[in-house]
C-alpha cells in the first residue's frame, strides 16, 4: 500500500488554469514504499521517472504534445511515446479500451521501464453533483464492479483541502461499461460511494500494487452526473475498434444526420479537457519527481 502524504495541495489560480503543489512528503512516500519493497539496491533501476497510462488517443493528445524529443515505441497491443518533460523522463502509453488493455500496459511499464511513479490518467464520468465538467479527481481509493477496493492513503492538510475548488479527493469506480444517463450515474455513485467512474484505474493500480510501484490516479470530469449522452454517440464510444467506430458513425449519420452536431461538440469538449488535463499532469509530475532526484 502506498503512503502518500500531501502537505500543501492543489490550488486554483486565474481563469481556467489550475496549479497545484503536491508536496512535502513525496519523499516520505518514497521512503515508505522503499521500506515495503525491500532494500533499494535490490530493486531494478528505473529507466524513466514517470509512466502515464491513458486509455485512448484523445485523452493523451494534450499531454503528448508537451513532450520534448518524443520517440515512438510499439508494444504488444499498445503504443507508447517516450520523451522529456521539464527535465523528467516520461513514458506515455496509449493502452486502448478496457481493463485487460490497461493492465497489460501497466505490466509493460513495470517490466520495461520500472518508473518511479505510474499515473493512471484520462477522462471520467461524474456520479454526483459534487463534481462538475472540467473538475479534477485525485483518487484516494478505487473500487471495481464487484466492490473490491484498493486504497491510496492520502493525508491532507485541512487548510489546503478547504482551499481546493475544482480539485476533489475521493473514490473512483472502474466499470466495464460507463453509465451514460443521469439515473444510471446517480445509482452507480450511491452503490459504490464514488465521485466518478472510469474504465481503467482499478486494473492499473492492481498491477502497481503487485509490482510494488508507486501509483496515483488523476482524472478530469468529461461529463457531469446530469449529462445524458445521445444513444448514437454512446454506441460509438462503446466500440473498441476503428472499424467498429466507423461503422457506428456511419450508421448514426444515416439514421440521424443532426447527430453530427453532437459528435463535433463532444470532440471539441474532449480536446479542451485533454489540454486542461495535460497542464494539471505536468505540474503534478514536477512535484512528484523533484529536481534532485533526476538522474539519480
Amino acid at each position: 500500500m502506498w503512503k502518500y502524504l500531501i502537505g500543501k495541495y492543489i490550488r486554483q489560480a486565474a481563469a481556467e488554469k489550475v496549479h497545484e503543489v503536491v508536496a512535502e512528503a513525496a519523499e516520505t512516500a518514497r521512503a515508505r514504499a522503499d521500506d515495503a519493497a525491500g532494500d533499494i539496491n535490490s530493486r531494478q533501476r528505473p529507466t524513466s521517472d514517470v509512466g502515464v497510462v491513458f486509455s485512448n488517443a484523445v485523452e493523451q493528445a494534450g499531454f503528448v504534445k508537451r513532450l520534448k524529443n518524443p520517440v515512438s515505441l510499439q508494444g504488444d497491443g499498445f503504443t507508447a511515446q517516450e520523451g522529456d518533460l521539464a527535465g523528467r523522463r516520461i513514458v506515455v502509453v496509449h493502452a486502448g479500451a478496457g481493463l485487460k488493455a490497461a493492465a497489460q500496459a501497466a505490466r509493460a511499464l513495470a517490466a520495461g521501464h520500472r518508473p518511479e511513479w505510474i499515473i493512471c490518467a484520462g477522462f471520467a464520468s461524474g456520479l454526483t453533483e459534487k463534481v462538475h465538467r472540467g473538475d479534477f479527481i485525485m483518487a484516494d481509493g478505487v473500487t471495481n464492479r464487484d466492490d473490491n477496493r484498493l486504497a491510496i492513503d492520502l493525508i491532507i492538510d485541512p487548510k489546503a483541502a478547504k482551499a481546493m475548488s475544482s480539485v476533489h479527493l475521493g473514490r473512483l469506480v472502474t466499470l466495464d461499461q460507463l453509465p451514460l444517463n443521469e439515473n444510471d450515474k446517480r445509482e452507480a455513485g450511491r452503490r459504490y460511494e464514488a465521485l466518478a467512474a472510469d474504465s481503467a484505474t482499478y486494473a492499473v493500480l492492481d498491477v502497481c500494487r503487485g509490482s510494488k510501484l508507486r501509483c496515483v490516479a488523476v482524472r478530469i470530469i468529461s461529463d457531469s452526473v446530469t449529462d445524458n449522452l445521445p444513444a448514437d454517440l454512446a454506441h460509438l464510444l462503446a466500440e473498441k475498434t476503428v472499424a467498429g467506430k466507423l461503422g457506428a458513425a456511419t450508421g448514426a449519420i444515416w439514421r440521424r444526420p443532426a447527430g453530427v452536431k453532437d459528435w463535433w461538440k463532444f470532440k471539441e469538449d474532449a480536446v479542451k479537457h485533454s489540454d486542461r488535463l495535460a497542464k494539471f499532469l505536468e505540474s503534478t509530475i514536477i512535484q512528484l519527481v523533484p529536481p534532485a532526484q533526476q538522474g539519480a
